[in-house]
């Protein structure tokens, strides 16, 4: 509860992913140079969470109502985020990063001014490609000459389908609060039902296959290692996700379960990183 309430979840996603993804690329970064995704993501949720609690007394989170007292240590953390960025990443990766800051400030500034824009553009599809393409960021061929474009693109593309499917479930795991509220997600704009749900889910889980396959079409006999098991994380997650759809399903507190939601994200790539670990398997050079 603790770090749901603090927002962590999401970092450690996206530094566990990047990994994760990074090596399925061929592509590692250092680990300074990595922990500072997760940081950037940690700012973003928090500013979300901010924009929401600043909204009366209808916040939708615990973090939402705490978060206006942690304003100080955001400020410290982004003024150390930019030190250790102006320190440590080349010209190429500062480029991309403040082109993903300047999405993402757009993004969250014009949905807590006009919510009903995630009606026309649902907030879940946003949020998982936006994720995903922040969480590789730095693998990516704007970044480095090593990584091929389509190859990075269709694991990218795979990753957004799982966040999407996490976004979708927390939305239906909290659709009555929402409702309450009036928030505007997927599941209360569209009404979607479990069988709703289940078909959104296996549209998500075709272009997950889509990209999973064309990335074994690209993929050489070297590499083939850190796909098989990026794959296996992408289907474990996706599978996990479903599981606790049909637990909350049954009426078992779905408030509860939302909290979890983000955390089972992550056994999957964590075991994966292992194998690849105990297989000496890592592959390319640090960034």
């Amino acid at each position: 509860m603790a770090l749901h309430v603090a927002s962590v979840e999401p970092a450690l996603v996206a530094l566990v992913w990047q990994m994760l993804l990074g090596l399925c690329c061929g592509f590692m970064l250092s680990m300074p140079t990595a922990l500072l995704v997760p940081a950037g993501v940690w700012l973003a949720y928090s500013a979300d969470r901010h924009g929401d609690g600043s909204r009366g007394g209808r916040a939708r989170h615990a973090s939402s109502r705490d978060a206006s007292r942690f304003w100080r240590l955001w400020l410290s953390v982004f003024a150390v985020a930019v030190f250790a960025g102006s320190w440590l990443l080349d010209l190429r990766q500062v480029v991309a990063s403040g082109l993903g800051l300047t999405w993402i400030t757009a993004y969250l500034a014009l949905t807590q001014r006009y919510p009903r824009l995630r009606a026309i553009v649902p907030r879940e599809v946003v949020v998982g490609l936006t994720f995903a393409i922040g969480t590789t960021l730095f693998v990516s061929p704007i970044v480095t000459t090593t990584v091929d474009v389509s190859m990075w693109w269709s694991v990218t593309l795979a990753f957004a389908a799982l966040c999407t499917w996490s976004c979708v479930a927390a939305s239906w795991l909290e659709r009555d609060e929402d409702r309450r509220r009036g928030a505007v997600t997927i599941v209360t704009h569209y009404d979607l039902t479990p069988r709703g749900i289940g078909a959104f889910g296996i549209v998500l889980g075709i272009l997950l296959s889509c990209a999973v396959g064309f990335v074994l079409y690209r993929a050489s006999s070297r590499d083939r290692l850190a796909i098989a098991v990026t794959i296996l994380a992408l289907a474990m997650s996706f599978a996990m996700l479903g599981l606790q759809l049909m637990v909350a399903k049954r009426g078992r507190a779905s408030a509860r379960l939302a909290r979890w939601t983000d955390f089972l994200l992550l056994p999957a790539p964590l075991v994966a990183l292992g194998v690849l670990w105990v297989a000496g398997s890592a592959i390319g050079t640090p960034g």
